[in-house]
């Protein structure tokens, strides 16, 4: 995308592609559906017909994933290019309306879900493999699968189909790129992108806020909080670790799970602040039945690393520095989210076994 000045016609190109591709997710066979042709077919030839259609249902979904990955590309290219101020005025007016789109916030919602289910899988595997020891290490505690949860499932087109389309996808690719890094930096372009998308749908014009999303948008529901909850964790956990191992080569600045770190909470803060927009006074009443132990360690988790991370380390430099801007979604504004979140967590704080609490002051 080297040539600012075809922004617009671009956009103006992409949008009805990527409605018609939000579109033609509703229109894929589920994993359910295939399961139960499978499971109906009694004779031999009725199975192996099934069996056919099931395989015909996988390509479908390999096929769609595709589709998504490089529409997600191309509207990540867009927000850099938004971002950093390359566009002129009317292209940037394109590229914001484009965001504004509820088909491109949930491109960006579900992608961001594949990723995270991979990052947790890494994550679960390098846990399994530390059982035999007495203890776990702190960067390995167990993080619940709040991507897998059925009400996450529910805004993914064919639920936990498209999550197995896209694990199998994930797993053929793994040979030929470095799988770990890999998934941090698609995480971190997802997470800035949809940060972005968020920051326009709330966009103030002449002094009132323009709302392109309510209160009950996929991407301000409680499992899409919850799902960011689940890639702040998973990223410090990766910061640790990382800090554990010392890897012989440097690792890249779009690589580096501290970049997803502030991403991630850069994103939390800004559901936050469009929930308070959309009228709601905190968050959902169901995610702080179900996670507000994790809630709390989300937002302590960034300052917890900082504080970890050596004084010679250049992500600490940064991460000071943005502290010290006290710009929205930053490490200075944790206790100011905890706030918007504070009418209803007092109270599920007190409902919290003993064990719960005394982790989370570890």
């Amino acid at each position: 995308m080297g040539h600012q000045s075809n922004v617009p016609t671009l956009v103006q190109a992409a949008l009805p592609l990527l409605r018609q591709l939000h579109g033609y997710g509703s229109l894929l066979p589920t994993e359910t559906a295939a399961a139960a042709a499978v499971a109906a077919a009694a004779a031999a030839a009725a199975a192996a017909a099934a069996a056919a259609d099931l395989s015909r249902g996988e390509e479908l979904w390999l096929t769609y994933s595709k589709l998504q990955l490089a529409s997600k590309s191309f509207v990540y290219q867009l927000c850099s290019l938004l971002m950093i101020g390359l566009l002129d005025t009317s292209a940037a007016a394109q590229v914001v309306s484009l965001l504004r789109e509820p088909a491109v916030a949930q491109l960006l919602l579900q992608q961001l879900t594949v990723h995270t289910m991979l990052l947790h899988q890494q994550h679960s595997e390098q846990q399994q493999q530390q059982q035999g020891k007495q203890q776990l290490r702190a960067d390995l505690l167990p993080i619940p699968a709040f991507h897998q949860h059925q009400d996450m499932l529910l805004l993914l087109p064919g639920g936990q189909a498209y999550l197995d389309s896209a694990r199998r996808l994930a797993a053929a690719a793994a040979a030929a790129a470095s799988g770990g890094t890999q998934h941090i930096e698609r995480a971190h372009q997802l997470a800035s992108a949809l940060d972005v998308s968020l920051q326009h749908c709330c966009m103030r014009q002449q002094g009132r806020p323009s709302l392109a999303v309510d209160s009950n948008a996929p991407v301000l529901s409680a499992a899409a909080v919850q799902l960011v909850l689940e890639l702040q964790l998973l990223a410090a956990g990766a910061v640790q670790r990382l800090q554990q191992q010392q890897p012989q080569q440097p690792v890249g600045r779009i690589e580096h799970p501290f970049q997803l770190l502030r991403d991630s909470n850069a994103l939390l803060h800004r559901q936050l602040k469009a929930l308070q927009l959309t009228g709601e006074s905190c968050l959902p009443p169901q995610l702080l039945q179900q996670a507000g132990l994790q809630l709390l360690q989300a937002l302590a988790a960034p300052l917890q690393q900082l504080q970890l991370t050596a004084s010679d380390d250049a992500w600490r430099a940064i991460a000071l520095e943005a502290v010290a801007s006290n710009q929205t979604g930053e490490y200075s504004q944790q206790l100011l989210a905890l706030r918007a979140a504070a009418p209803g967590l007092v109270s599920q704080l007190e409902q919290l076994p003993g064990e719960a609490l005394q982790l989370l002051q570890a």
